[in-house]
């Protein structure tokens, strides 16, 4: 987690996919106002299976809506999750009041992403998927940020294991009903 929970400033949110969701592209936002120091803002990940994972977008309460947004970098990425670094930047300088500037990551087919917003402190919370996943494998299923005002927090979800196959779309199934010894279609689900 790059930031810090403040039970009296923060507004906890979660959001998650589900784990057969690859994703292909990731653009990260810091938001335009860095009189606080550079602070993380939005992120949007695209699913290489839209129809099964539309895009899903976060933002912080400062750039809800799309406003207020700074600069951003975009970047595909391909295969499991390996490494997540993530820096912070401290608010108003105040070493007590970290909050989130940016993050690099890395995945095995595509290698490590451009860093998405700012080195800040410059000194990186690491992950590796190497010391914590029996196998080594991970991939990113879910955010939990902090959507009120700025971020003060940004934590990634990964889940174990490589990606998994996205389910088969069946059609849904029918309700039968015995009418007289036949058999009638009541309605489809």
């Amino acid at each position: 987690m790059a930031g810090k929970f403040y039970p009296k400033t923060s507004k906890v949110q979660t959001i998650r996919v589900p784990s057969y969701c690859k994703p292909a592209e990731i653009e990260s936002c810091n938001q335009a106002y860095l009189k606080n120091g550079p602070i993380w803002c939005a992120l949007r990940v695209k699913f290489t299976n839209p129809t099964l994972c539309p895009t899903g977008e976060v933002y912080s309460g400062q750039c809800a809506g799309g406003k207020n947004i700074g600069k951003c970098t975009k970047a595909k990425v391909d295969g499991d999750l390996q490494e997540i670094w993530m820096y912070e930047s401290l608010y108003k300088g105040k070493a007590a009041e970290p909050q989130p500037s940016g993050f690099f990551m890395k995945f095995s087919n595509s290698g490590w992403t451009p860093i998405f917003g700012e080195k800040g402190t410059d000194t990186p919370k690491k992950w590796q998927a190497s010391d914590t996943v029996l196998g080594g494998r991970a991939q990113m299923v879910g955010v939990t940020l902090d959507v009120k005002k700025q971020a003060d927090f940004l934590q990634f979800h990964m889940c174990a294991g490589g990606l998994q196959a996205a389910p088969a779309v069946l059609a849904p199934p029918l309700i039968f009903n015995e009418l007289a010894g036949k058999t009638v279609v009541t309605k489809q689900l």
